[in-house]
């Protein structure tokens, strides 16, 4: 698998099932979507694992989860997709 920066039309394939890969947080842990239209600057909606529970996250289209331009936190959204795969 290789990681790649967040993609929206990726992460929607990944997350019905189209698609094999991974959504991921940039530390590594497993996100789970669980909408993509929520209201405001963030409408990427879903659920970080984080071991023994599940912390809430907000994301914009970008996958990104800091209002700051040319920020790069460790809860921003990847992808793992297979290693041809575009």
């Amino acid at each position: 698998m290789i990681q790649r920066e967040f993609d929206i039309s990726i992460a929607r394939d990944i997350n019905s099932g189209k698609r094999f890969g991974r959504i991921l947080t940039r530390s590594g842990h497993k996100v789970r979507l669980l909408a993509w239209d929520a209201k405001g600057l963030y409408p990427i909606a879903g659920l970080i694992d984080r071991g023994e529970f599940e912390q809430s996250g907000l994301w914009d289209n970008s996958g990104k989860s800091d209002f700051r331009p040319n920020v790069r936190t460790p809860n921003d959204l990847v992808i793992e997709v297979e290693g041809g795969e575009v």
